[in-house]
Protein backbone atom coordinates (compact mmCIF):
# COMPACT_ATOMS: atom_id res chain seq x y z
CA UNK A 1 0.00 0.00 0.00
CA UNK A 2 1.32 3.81 -0.77
CA UNK A 3 0.26 7.12 0.04
CA UNK A 4 1.18 10.17 1.16
CA UNK A 5 3.17 11.00 4.44
CA UNK A 6 1.68 14.28 5.46
CA UNK A 7 3.87 15.23 8.34
CA UNK A 8 6.10 17.92 8.38
CA UNK A 9 9.62 18.52 9.72
CA UNK A 10 3.61 20.32 10.79
CA UNK A 11 -8.07 15.50 17.31
CA UNK A 12 -10.87 17.13 16.96
CA UNK A 13 -11.45 20.74 15.27
CA UNK A 14 -11.75 22.75 18.05
CA UNK A 15 -8.54 25.28 18.15
CA UNK A 16 -7.79 25.51 21.61
CA UNK A 17 -6.49 23.04 24.28
CA UNK A 18 -8.95 20.73 25.45
CA UNK A 19 -9.42 18.77 28.63
CA UNK A 20 -8.93 15.44 30.21
CA UNK A 21 -12.94 15.27 30.48
CA UNK A 22 -13.61 16.10 26.65
CA UNK A 23 -11.09 13.62 26.12
CA UNK A 24 -12.41 10.62 27.83
CA UNK A 25 -15.84 11.19 26.56
CA UNK A 26 -15.01 11.70 23.16
CA UNK A 27 -15.83 9.04 20.82
CA UNK A 28 -14.30 8.42 17.95
CA UNK A 29 -16.75 7.77 14.77
CA UNK A 30 -15.53 5.19 13.01
CA UNK A 31 -18.20 2.44 13.08
CA UNK A 32 -16.43 -0.37 12.99
CA UNK A 33 -12.89 0.44 15.54
CA UNK A 34 -12.27 -2.41 18.51
CA UNK A 35 -11.70 -1.73 21.69
CA UNK A 36 -7.92 -2.44 20.77
CA UNK A 37 -7.66 0.37 18.15
CA UNK A 38 -9.87 2.31 20.45
CA UNK A 39 -7.74 2.22 22.96
CA UNK A 40 -4.51 3.48 20.72
CA UNK A 41 -7.00 6.32 19.74
CA UNK A 42 -7.33 7.19 23.40
CA UNK A 43 -3.43 7.11 24.21
CA UNK A 44 -2.69 9.56 21.14
CA UNK A 45 -5.67 11.93 22.27
CA UNK A 46 -3.85 11.67 25.96
CA UNK A 47 -0.64 12.58 24.44
CA UNK A 48 -1.95 15.27 22.33
CA UNK A 49 -4.08 16.84 25.35
CA UNK A 50 -0.94 16.73 27.69
CA UNK A 51 1.20 18.55 25.09
CA UNK A 52 -1.74 20.89 24.36
CA UNK A 53 -2.30 21.79 27.41
CA UNK A 54 1.47 23.23 28.54
CA UNK A 55 0.91 26.85 29.42
CA UNK A 56 2.08 29.15 26.62
CA UNK A 57 2.87 33.09 26.62
CA UNK A 58 -0.52 34.71 26.39
CA UNK A 59 -0.52 36.34 22.72
CA UNK A 60 -4.14 36.64 22.49
CA UNK A 61 -5.91 38.94 19.99
CA UNK A 62 -3.50 38.70 17.24
CA UNK A 63 -3.27 37.86 14.16
CA UNK A 64 -0.02 36.11 14.80
CA UNK A 65 -0.86 35.23 18.02
CA UNK A 66 -3.84 33.11 16.85
CA UNK A 67 -1.92 31.54 13.88
CA UNK A 68 0.64 30.49 16.72
CA UNK A 69 -1.19 28.25 18.75
CA UNK A 70 -3.44 26.81 16.02
CA UNK A 71 -0.13 25.48 14.43
CA UNK A 72 1.31 24.33 18.45
CA UNK A 73 -1.67 22.18 18.10
CA UNK A 74 -1.87 21.01 14.95
CA UNK A 75 1.86 20.37 15.24
CA UNK A 76 0.96 18.59 18.92
CA UNK A 77 -1.14 16.36 17.39
CA UNK A 78 1.54 15.35 14.49
CA UNK A 79 4.26 14.45 17.34
CA UNK A 80 2.26 12.28 18.76
CA UNK A 81 1.33 10.34 15.91
CA UNK A 82 1.39 6.36 17.40
CA UNK A 83 4.60 4.64 16.12
CA UNK A 84 3.88 1.46 13.88
CA UNK A 85 6.71 -0.64 15.35
CA UNK A 86 5.83 0.34 18.96
CA UNK A 87 2.39 -1.41 18.44
CA UNK A 88 1.15 -5.21 18.22
CA UNK A 89 -2.08 -3.97 16.71
CA UNK A 90 -3.12 -5.86 13.27
CA UNK A 91 -3.09 -4.04 10.49
CA UNK A 92 -7.05 -3.28 10.05
CA UNK A 93 -7.05 -2.64 14.09
CA UNK A 94 -3.69 -0.10 13.10
CA UNK A 95 -5.53 1.11 10.20
CA UNK A 96 -8.65 1.69 11.35
CA UNK A 97 -7.59 3.56 14.60
CA UNK A 98 -5.31 6.08 12.59
CA UNK A 99 -8.63 6.39 10.14
CA UNK A 100 -10.06 8.00 13.55
CA UNK A 101 -6.69 10.24 14.51
CA UNK A 102 -6.52 11.39 11.08
CA UNK A 103 -10.39 11.95 10.64
CA UNK A 104 -9.73 14.39 13.78
CA UNK A 105 -6.38 16.29 12.54
CA UNK A 106 -8.40 17.29 9.03
CA UNK A 107 -10.95 18.80 11.01
CA UNK A 108 -8.55 21.04 12.68
CA UNK A 109 -6.80 21.42 9.58
CA UNK A 110 -9.69 22.39 7.74
CA UNK A 111 -10.96 24.47 10.96
CA UNK A 112 -7.23 26.59 10.71
CA UNK A 113 -7.84 26.75 6.72
CA UNK A 114 -11.51 28.62 7.42
CA UNK A 115 -9.34 30.99 10.08
CA UNK A 116 -6.41 31.90 8.18
CA UNK A 117 -9.02 32.71 5.02
CA UNK A 118 -10.46 35.34 7.53
CA UNK A 119 -7.40 37.11 8.12
CA UNK A 120 -4.79 37.04 5.08
CA UNK A 121 -3.57 40.58 3.89
CA UNK A 122 -5.47 41.99 1.07
CA UNK A 123 -2.24 41.50 -1.49
CA UNK A 124 -2.73 37.30 -0.92
CA UNK A 125 -0.17 36.24 1.34
CA UNK A 126 2.50 37.51 4.49
CA UNK A 127 5.24 39.18 3.71
CA UNK A 128 8.46 38.36 5.60
CA UNK A 129 9.29 42.21 6.02
CA UNK A 130 6.03 43.41 6.66
CA UNK A 131 4.61 40.90 8.83
CA UNK A 132 7.27 38.91 9.82
CA UNK A 133 9.19 35.82 9.59
CA UNK A 134 7.03 34.01 12.16
CA UNK A 135 4.05 34.85 10.83
CA UNK A 136 4.64 33.65 7.19
CA UNK A 137 6.13 30.40 8.69
CA UNK A 138 3.05 29.56 10.29
CA UNK A 139 0.70 30.75 7.99
CA UNK A 140 2.07 28.37 5.38
CA UNK A 141 2.21 25.30 7.49
CA UNK A 142 -1.61 26.04 7.93
CA UNK A 143 -1.53 26.38 3.97
CA UNK A 144 0.82 22.87 3.93
CA UNK A 145 -1.45 21.08 5.82
CA UNK A 146 -4.88 22.13 4.62
CA UNK A 147 -7.52 19.76 2.80
CA UNK A 148 -8.95 23.09 0.33
CA UNK A 149 -6.69 21.96 -2.54
CA UNK A 150 -7.74 24.92 -4.67
CA UNK A 151 -6.85 27.17 -1.50
CA UNK A 152 -2.91 25.72 -1.73
CA UNK A 153 -2.93 26.69 -5.36
CA UNK A 154 -3.75 30.00 -4.86
CA UNK A 155 -1.56 30.56 -2.08
CA UNK A 156 0.95 29.06 -3.96
CA UNK A 157 0.26 31.89 -6.87
CA UNK A 158 0.66 34.38 -4.46
CA UNK A 159 3.78 33.31 -3.18
CA UNK A 160 5.79 32.76 -6.23
CA UNK A 161 6.63 36.98 -6.81
CA UNK A 162 7.49 36.75 -3.47
CA UNK A 163 10.30 34.32 -3.27
CA UNK A 164 12.31 36.47 -5.63
CA UNK A 165 12.60 39.43 -3.73
CA UNK A 166 12.84 37.69 -0.13
CA UNK A 167 9.72 38.37 1.21
CA UNK A 168 8.41 34.54 1.19
CA UNK A 169 10.56 31.44 2.02
CA UNK A 170 12.02 29.80 -1.35
CA UNK A 171 11.99 26.66 1.10
CA UNK A 172 8.41 26.65 2.05
CA UNK A 173 7.36 27.48 -1.60
CA UNK A 174 9.53 24.55 -2.50
CA UNK A 175 7.87 22.11 0.02
CA UNK A 176 3.81 23.54 -0.64
CA UNK A 177 5.39 23.29 -4.47
CA UNK A 178 5.73 19.40 -4.23
CA UNK A 179 2.23 19.24 -2.24
CA UNK A 180 0.00 20.76 -4.86
CA UNK A 181 1.73 18.64 -7.79
CA UNK A 182 1.40 15.13 -5.94
CA UNK A 183 -2.47 16.29 -4.97
CA UNK A 184 -2.73 17.28 -8.91
CA UNK A 185 -1.53 13.61 -10.05
CA UNK A 186 2.06 15.28 -11.29
CA UNK A 187 5.53 14.33 -9.99
CA UNK A 188 7.31 16.77 -7.76
CA UNK A 189 9.95 19.21 -8.40
CA UNK A 190 12.10 19.09 -5.41
CA UNK A 191 11.38 15.89 -3.72
CA UNK A 192 10.39 17.11 -0.48
CA UNK A 193 6.75 14.46 -0.27
CA UNK A 194 7.82 11.08 1.28
CA UNK A 195 5.28 8.27 0.74
CA UNK A 196 4.64 4.94 2.26
CA UNK A 197 5.83 1.57 0.46
CA UNK A 198 5.33 -1.49 1.59
CA UNK A 199 5.74 -0.33 4.94
CA UNK A 200 8.67 1.86 4.19
CA UNK A 201 9.16 5.33 3.33
CA UNK A 202 10.83 6.60 -0.23
CA UNK A 203 10.85 9.63 -2.34
CA UNK A 204 7.86 10.33 -4.93
CA UNK A 205 8.62 10.09 -7.88
CA UNK A 206 10.43 13.11 -9.40
CA UNK A 207 11.06 15.49 -12.71
CA UNK A 208 14.57 15.66 -12.75
CA UNK A 209 16.27 12.74 -10.84
CA UNK A 210 19.87 14.06 -12.06
CA UNK A 211 19.44 17.89 -11.14
CA UNK A 212 17.61 17.12 -7.59
CA UNK A 213 20.33 18.14 -5.18
CA UNK A 214 20.59 21.64 -7.48
CA UNK A 215 17.26 22.13 -7.17
CA UNK A 216 16.97 21.49 -3.53
CA UNK A 217 19.97 23.80 -3.14
CA UNK A 218 18.30 26.38 -4.92
CA UNK A 219 15.22 26.83 -2.06
CA UNK A 220 17.64 25.95 0.43
CA UNK A 221 17.01 22.23 1.04
CA UNK A 222 19.56 20.02 2.10
CA UNK A 223 21.08 17.34 -0.67
CA UNK A 224 18.50 14.43 -1.00
CA UNK A 225 20.74 12.31 0.54
CA UNK A 226 20.48 13.71 3.86
CA UNK A 227 16.75 14.24 3.83
CA UNK A 228 16.86 10.54 3.18
CA UNK A 229 18.82 9.79 6.27
CA UNK A 230 15.66 10.94 8.12
CA UNK A 231 13.24 8.14 7.31
CA UNK A 232 16.11 5.42 7.53
CA UNK A 233 14.94 2.67 9.43
CA UNK A 234 11.52 4.12 10.50
CA UNK A 235 8.40 2.00 9.40
CA UNK A 236 4.92 2.58 7.96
Amino acid sequence: MKWIVLISLGLSGCSLPISDQQISTAQPTHARINESALQLVREWRKKFTEEANVAQPNEEGTVAGSLHERVRLEQAARRNLPDRSNSDLSDTDWAAANAVIWQEIREMDADNTTFLKSVLPTDGWFRFGRDGEKVGRDAWLIVQHSPDQAFQREILRAMTPMVANGDASGTQYALLYDRVAMYEGKVQRYGSQIVCNNGHFEVSPVEDREKLDELRASVGLEPIADYLKYWDGKTC
